[in-house]
């Protein structure tokens, strides 16, 4: 794997740097577990019920605290000091998100009171209960991991998964701007979910100092990864702005964040919300720009529209579901993880399109070090939670963890990855089968059409075309529009565009499978050539053995033939030898023309001692016709076979011979009178010659058919001819 430049020439491979920011990012989860350990709490879980107004206990962790007096439901309506003094909890929500107040000062007036009831509690208190009784509590000294909320195990998960995306974009392109952006933007989101879930699980007491800080850090994050994402839309397909679009970006970011920092000017519509307003409406700007400057390169129009896909539809969700409502009636749809959960489905669809698309340039290995990360990580988290919630020893639980990811995870990353890389192991196990296909089509001399239905079912090219350049090795093109692939006979090339109809880039999977396609093929189709070759020469050299031995011998008997009959035998004789000569070599082609004017004159000699006339009729099509030596020989023997069946078991007067052939089929038939009565019962009975005929039309790919009508008998042959 290649070694990438990162920070001032120093040199990381990816995964080692992915391990570093798995590192870091567990150490700040679990220095967020630390702090909220150490933070003040009564042993409760506390909601707000809008219908009352007033906190409730949701669950009890430590009754020992609450004097066992307070209980699931119960209505949390004031704090009581030891000094008597009476602080009501009506319309105070713990559950608030801080940025969620409209105004600045709403916002002051919340930290004021949560450290006021901070301070009570630590000081000594009394909770008063539905109103009516109170019950003297006490701050724990610890807490427990599973006291912990579910929103804070949510929270940190959506934040590593897309800090893991993140990075390894970086890792795999440390050089790329908009790899940076990437990366920039999902450590925004991590620490903006790590700050979250750090105030999400406070109860009662957290100081408003704290809990200000706590939110200050959230937003900060929360604008890094907007004002990222914004910038990579800048950059990405191709720059928008003569200055680096960065420059402007930093200095609205530093105006926001002085802005919120300092409480200067209060916003209207909502303080903390109306710059995601605005900012949502300049990437609509920033994506129309780059819409105009893509119009003429598909390959960077493809890229955008997915990327805007991605992000103005999650974004969008998150806006209407979460930003909108807040501002509108000041309660969200959704809970904060669900909007986490949203927005971490952005960073997904950065991932698919790197696989898709290939986003920022980065090849997909990429996703073969993401996916090996997140099984490391994987063992890490299982090992973690059997420790914290079964309370399995170390040892024991490491096993399990491995047990547990080996099982269930390994399976499910193999079964995705061939999903997502389109089914590269099953194209491996087809491999063998498309090279028999392309060697079976060697004799036929169909092996560059064979080639390209067989690149066709393995691709799904949008389109495909042959080209004339000599290719020596499988290319590609355009960034992955098209993949040229060399013929395997003769010089030129197909050119292969867009894979999976249209769907998606060429690889280099999709090269190196092509190519190695293409090698095996090359080699099995050399050996078929050579063994050809071999077989061609042995059967030049059976033809000569013939010609001078047996073909010798047959003339010498004919020249000394004692009678017209062993004369007759001995030409015959040599007839045959010589179509099975020219049989020897199947590439002969003959003129048919010819060869039908020989067998009349042959069915002449034949047909005329006997007294048998002889009707020869052709309407052969007007271009050229041709036969094989195969064919010729067949049909030759196929017409004398019916001649033969005709005058033994038939007293013909006549013999009718018609001819007649289109574009593709030549039809043969002949008809013969003089049937009698004991043929006609059992004419339709085929004898070997009646089969011969069928057998010999067959191995021509056509047919060969007999009837009889009263006494006229009838042979139809059809084949296909040569085109």
């Amino acid at each position: 794997m290649a070694y990438q430049s990162v920070f001032n020439g120093t040199r990381i491979a990816p995964l080692p740097l992915m391990g570093a920011g798995a590192a870091l990012a567990l150490l700040l989860i679990l220095s967020a577990l630390v702090f909220i350990e150490r933070q003040p709490w009564l042993g409760l879980g506390v909601d707000y019920d809008n219908e009352s107004g007033f906190p409730i206990v949701s669950v009890v962790y430590e009754p020992q605290h609450a004097a066992g007096s307070v209980r699931q439901d119960s209505r949390l309506t004031a704090i009581i000091s030891d000094r008597g003094d009476r602080i009501s909890l009506e319309g105070f929500d713990p559950t608030l998100e801080p940025s969620g107040f409209a105004h600045f000062d709403v916002q002051k007036h919340y930290f004021e009171r949560s450290t006021e009831i901070t301070e009570v509690l630590a000081e000594g208190a009394s909770l008063e209960v539905d109103g009516e009784h109170r019950v003297p509590v006490s701050l724990a000294k610890g807490r427990g991991l599973d006291s912990l909320p579910a929103d804070f195990w949510l929270l940190n998960l959506f934040g590593l998964l897309v800090w893991a995306i993140g990075l390894s974009v970086f890792a795999a392109r440390p050089g790329e701007r908009a790899a940076r952006m990437l990366c920039l933007s999902s450590a925004g989101f991590y620490v903006s979910c790590l700050f979250n879930s750090i105030y999400v699980c406070r109860e009662l007491a957290m100081s408003g100092e704290t809990l200000a800080s706590l939110s200050a850090g959230n937003r900060t994050a929360l604008l890094v990864m907007l004002f990222a994402i914004l910038a990579l839309m800048a950059r990405f397909p191709g720059r928008i702005t003569r200055r680096p679009p960065e420059l402007y970006l930093t200095v609205a970011f530093c105006l926001v964040l002085v802005n919120e920092w300092q409480q200067l000017v209060e916003l209207p519509v909502h303080s903390f919300f109306l710059p995601v307003y605005i900012m949502y409406a300049a990437g609509i700007a920033i994506a129309f720009v780059q819409w105009r400057k893509t119009r003429n390169y598909p390959v960077d129009r493809a890229a955008l529209k997915w990327m805007l896909l991605a992000v103005f539809i999650i974004m969008g969700t998150g806006l209407v579901t979460y930003y909108i409502p807040i501002t509108v009636r000041g309660s969200p749809l959704l809970p904060e993880w669900g909007l986490v959960a949203i927005a971490s489905m952005l960073y997904v669809g950065f991932a698919l399109g790197i696989i898709r698309y290939r986003l920022f340039q980065v090849d997909r290995w990429w996703l073969t070090i993401w996916i090996w990360f997140l099984g490391g990580l994987s063992i890490v988290l299982v090992d973690m939670a059997l420790i914290a919630y079964l309370k399995v020893q170390p040892p024991v639980a490491l096993m399990g963890a491995v047990i547990f990811v080996g099982w269930l995870y390994f399976p499910v990353r193999q079964w995705a990855w061939e999903g997502l890389t389109g089914g590269k192991g099953r194209r491996q196990h087809q491999l063998v089968r498309m090279v028999e296909e392309i060697a079976g089509a060697v004799p036929s001399g169909e092996v560059n059409d064979t080639w390209q239905s067989v690149l066709t079912r393995s691709f799904d090219p949008a389109s495909i075309q042959p080209i004339e350049n000599r290719v020596s090795e499988v290319r590609l093109g355009e960034n992955g529009t098209r993949m040229d692939v060399p013929l395997l006979e003769h010089n030129g090339a197909l050119r292969l565009f867009y894979a999976h109809g249209g769907k998606r880039l060429f690889s280099t999977d999709d090269r190196e499978y092509a190519e190695n396609l293409f090698q095996v093929s090359r080699r099995i189709l050399r050996v078929h050539q050579a063994e050809m070759e071999a077989v061609q020469q042995e059967r030049q050299r059976i033809v000569r053995d013939l010609h001078d031995d047996v073909g010798g011998q047959l003339l010498s008997l004919l020249r000394q033939a004692p009678d017209d009959y062993y004369g007759s035998l001995a030409r015959n004789a040599l007839q045959s030898l010589r179509e099975s000569m020219k049989a020897i070599d199947n590439d002969a082609i003959q003129d048919a023309s010819g060869c039908i004017d020989d067998w009349q004159a042959e069915a002449e000699e034949r047909l005329f001692p006997l007294g048998v006339n002889l009707d020869w009729s052709k309407q052969l099509n007007t271009a050229p016709l041709q036969f094989s030596v195969r064919q010729a020989i067949n049909l030759r023997r196929i017409l004398f076979e019916a001649i033969s069946n005709a005058l033994q078991h038939a007293s013909p007067r006549r013999i009718s011979v018609y001819l007649k052939s289109d574009d593709n089929y030549l039809e043969l038939t002949l008809v013969n009178d003089g049937v009698d009565q004991s043929t006609r019962h059992k004419g339709l009975l085929r004898g070997r010659g009646l089969n011969n005929m069928q057998t010999r039309a067959s191995e021509l790919g056509g047919m060969s058919e007999f009837s009889i009508d009263g006494e006229v008998a009838n042979v139809r042959t059809v084949i296909p001819i040569i085109p």
